[in-house]
């Protein structure tokens, strides 16, 4: 019997304003939208008018980070302290990067003036024994 080769073993690491967050299970949603198309009417040295379809300015998506509720929260004080009404510091760099075994970077996101959309926690049913997670949907904003 043969026995493959392991596959790489990958991890996720995401940091919120340079604070790593510990135990992050998935992050969905990363990746964004095209923008669409941006008509341009350009008059051409005959004097006709044509109408040209450019690229728009791609656009960030709302991407979401799931992580195991552990006993540190101090990476998401973020959360805490706009939830509380602290405005002045709402929107922050996130950046996600997939990192291998070894720890080199294969893929990275970086998206800055982040802002958190929603939080949303699940806790494990009384006698069961799963993880408690939450869930953390966060808005990239504009430059």
């Amino acid at each position: 019997m043969l026995i493959p080769e392991e596959a790489p073993a990958f991890a996720l690491v995401v940091t919120v304003g340079g604070v790593t967050i510990p135990d992050v299970v998935e992050v969905t949603g990363l990746g964004g939208d095209d923008g669409g198309a941006v008509e341009l009417k350009q008059q051409l040295s005959d004097g006709k008018y044509v109408t040209r379809r450019l690229p728009g300015r791609p656009k960030a998506g709302e991407f979401r980070i799931t992580r195991e509720l552990t006993s540190g929260d101090e990476p998401f004080e973020w959360v805490k302290a706009v939830t509380g009404g602290d405005v002045a510091d709402a929107r922050t760099t996130v950046s996600v990067s997939l990192v291998d075994d070894d720890g080199g970077v294969v893929r990275s996101f970086q998206y800055r003036n982040c802002r958190i959309a929603s939080v949303k926690a699940r806790w494990p049913r009384k006698g069961s024994h799963g993880p408690a997670i939450e869930r953390v949907a966060i808005e990239p904003g504009g430059e």
